[in-house]
């Protein structure tokens, strides 16, 4: 989990990609293999959901996003990008009503 970190901080992926990858990879293993977690571990009832539901999230879900992020960042171009841009405009992030009110000091 720590190098999933440094990872992380080296490449520029949102987190709401990786943590759509794995609720999506943790809920498809979870129904295709549901039956089989049942018949290996005599869990019934709540706990048979909630550890075969953290067994697939925890497993399987972060086993896909760790070979994401991995190939995301080994395969790469080595050769790193340095740009800079020229600001157009400054906005703050509440809203526009901030920016509307702005402009309009700056216009009077």
């Amino acid at each position: 989990m720590a190098w999933q970190i440094t990872i992380l901080r080296n490449t520029i992926i949102d987190l709401k990609i990786l943590i759509g990858i794995v609720l999506i990879v943790g809920a498809i293993t979870f129904v295709v293999d549901f039956k089989n977690y049942g018949k290996t571990y005599k869990y019934s009832g709540v706990r048979l959901y909630f550890y075969s539901s953290m067994h697939y999230l925890c497993g399987f879900g972060f086993m896909a996003c760790s070979i994401f992020m991995l190939t995301n960042y080994y395969f790469a171009d080595k050769t790193p990008v340095k740009e800079t841009f020229e600001i157009i405009e400054r906005s703050s992030l509440p809203g526009r009503n901030i920016t509307e009110k702005r402009e309009n000091q700056l216009s009077e």
